[in-house]
């Protein structure tokens, strides 16, 4: 299992920053203290509260009552950790949807279809654009209007490597 991310707390900034790895979801009633604290002292997996409403500007007086359960991050964006790999994202060619640095979850068991993101490996490059297909062949498109279609030729050698299902970006 890879490391995700890791989260630094904000309020007291001169703590150690926690390394987050994939562990499983639970429901704040399936934790009783004892597999809490095993769970929280154990080295693969940390759990963060969900909290089910959803965060607007100006929310304040959030409390415990609000958690809905505890989730871990590949319970909801890894479907299948066998074929489930990270990149970091180079460039502004994605921009805005993905921005340089920006960490990619790619599953390769997913069928890659119209106008999805994708990690593609052509002509031994490893690139991340939205496959378009087409009656006259796949063309690798950029969501940064800078950068212009590309039409893939049947003398490049192109294999769509995996599907782009999520995307982790460090905000500090």
């Amino acid at each position: 299992m890879g490391t995700l991310i890791h989260f630094m707390d904000l309020i007291h900034p001169s703590m150690a920053a926690k390394t987050i790895t994939f562990g499983v979801s639970y429901a704040p009633e399936d934790l009783s203290q004892q597999k809490w604290d095993n769970i929280n002292n154990s080295q693969s997996n940390v759990l963060i509260p969900f909290f089910g409403a959803r965060v607007s500007c100006g929310l304040f007086g959030i409390s415990d009552d609000y958690i809905e359960k505890y989730q871990s991050l590949d319970s909801r964006f890894v479907k299948n950790k066998a074929s489930t790999f990270f990149f970091e994202a180079a460039n502004n060619s994605m921009a805005p949807l993905i921005c340089a640095k920006d960490v990619l979850v790619v599953d390769r068991s997913l069928e890659p279809s119209h106008n999805r993101v994708a990690v593609i490996c052509l002509n031994g490059e490893m690139i991340c654009k939205r496959l378009i297909k087409t009656k006259n062949g796949p063309i690798l498109r950029s969501d940064n209007p800078v950068y212009k279609d590309f039409q893939v030729t049947e003398e490049m050698e192109m294999t769509v490597w995996g599907v782009v299902v999520a995307i982790a970006r460090e905000l500090v």
